[in-house]
């Protein structure tokens, strides 16, 4: 019987060849990319610096998290200032990258009300002339 296994440069994945001579994808880990946006108005340039400061070490520091996670100020959005999130959760299991993501999600919130901010959501202002 013919069956071995071939690691990709990345890590991420690795190829099973079976005896059949197909392949079979298994993944070591899963990949979570998120923005998430605060308000304009209740955050000043040291709030975003701690937040993504704060959140960049939760990621890292995290059970079921490698160290290869990012988090930046990406953007001025049209209504928020935009954080970049990516982070690798070690488990190809399904339900642990679900509950990791939970985990996560729950803290990045305490970490925003921690530093008195809060989440925007799209909004449009509509102004009434008489």
């Amino acid at each position: 019987s013919f069956d071995s296994k071939m690691s990709l440069p990345d890590k991420s994945y690795i190829i099973k060849v079976t005896s059949r001579g197909s392949f079979a994808w298994l993944c070591s880990k899963k990949k979570e990319v998120k923005s998430t946006g605060i308000f304009h108005n209740t955050s000043t340039i040291d709030q975003i610096k701690a937040i993504v400061n704060d959140i960049q070490k939760l990621i890292d520091e995290h059970a079921f998290t490698n160290q290869d996670g990012i988090v930046r100020f990406q953007e001025f959005g049209s209504s928020s200032l935009d954080i970049m999130i990516i982070y690798y959760v070690n488990s190809p299991d399904w339900e642990k990258f679900i509950d990791t993501k939970q985990d996560i999600n729950y803290k990045i919130m305490e970490i925003v009300q921690k530093h008195n901010c809060d989440f925007a959501f799209p909004s449009t202002t509509v102004y009434l002339q008489k």
